[in-house]
């Protein structure tokens, strides 16, 4: 088995402006994704890109506007349209329970385990449902302050397997090079404000300079270098 890449993005609530940014990038590379969707987005909806594999983000934290109670939670959730293959939630908090009703509804891999760039094998988590072990995040890179340096992650990708990385909208419309830069937009602004952000917020804030989206794009045209395939949910094979 080779190394291969697969490519997800958690859409976190953010605006229909902030996701077609998000979109837009994926297209311009040209590479397979997953949306984990945590709302409605029409901008989702009307996108038809063989690209993208539409998925499930749901939030099973106390403070979850998805329900109260798991069941509530995945009912809410699963009214979105989705290919039913994977599964993350949010901030990667999924309960067993809810794991057990994913794998009886058809669901075939969890991406809800976060290894901070140490490499895991998959395993067989619940039933025929299978953990997929999240490589590489960029929230997490902002936040552990780790440097815009390639070799920091692709000399810890030494073993034959798939490897999961993770981003975020936000992070690829206002390319931070810090964590404090985006976080401070969900500190500061009522929800209603943040699932509002349009272009003009977007070109007032967003970093010109080298940032995380910067550093994520360049990784992966680096990893298409080294002739490291990146491949979609339907082409996993364990």
């Amino acid at each position: 088995m080779s190394k291969k890449v697969l490519l997800t993005m958690d859409i976190d609530w953010t605006s229909e402006a902030v996701i077609k940014l998000a979109l837009d990038w994926v297209k311009s590379l040209n590479i397979p994704c997953i949306l984990f969707q945590t709302h409605y987005s029409e901008t989702i909806y009307n996108e038809h890109s063989k690209l993208f594999t539409k998925e499930l983000h749901p939030n099973f934290c106390d403070d979850s506007d998805h329900g109260n109670s798991i069941e509530s939670i995945i009912h809410h959730i699963n009214q979105l349209e989705h290919r039913g293959l994977s599964i993350r939630a949010h901030k990667y908090n999924m309960p067993c329970e809810a794991l057990k009703i994913y794998e009886s509804l058809g669901f075939r891999f969890s991406m809800n385990n976060y290894t901070d760039m140490k490499y895991q094998h998959s395993y067989q988590r619940v039933g025929e449902l299978y953990e997929l072990h999240t490589f590489f995040e960029d929230g997490f890179y902002l936040k552990n302050r780790y440097p815009f340096d390639l070799n920091h992650t692709l000399d810890r990708m030494t073993t034959d397997g798939i490897y999961v990385f993770n981003v975020h909208p936000i992070h690829l419309a206002f390319n931070p090079k810090e964590y404090k830069q985006t976080r401070q937009f969900k500190d500061e602004m009522t929800k209603e404000e943040y699932r509002n952000i349009n272009d003009t917020f977007i070109r007032e804030h967003s970093f010109c300079g080298y940032g995380i989206k910067s550093f994520v794009t360049e990784l992966i045209d680096q990893i298409k270098k080294n002739d490291i395939q990146f491949i979609s949910i339907e082409e996993v094979t364990l």
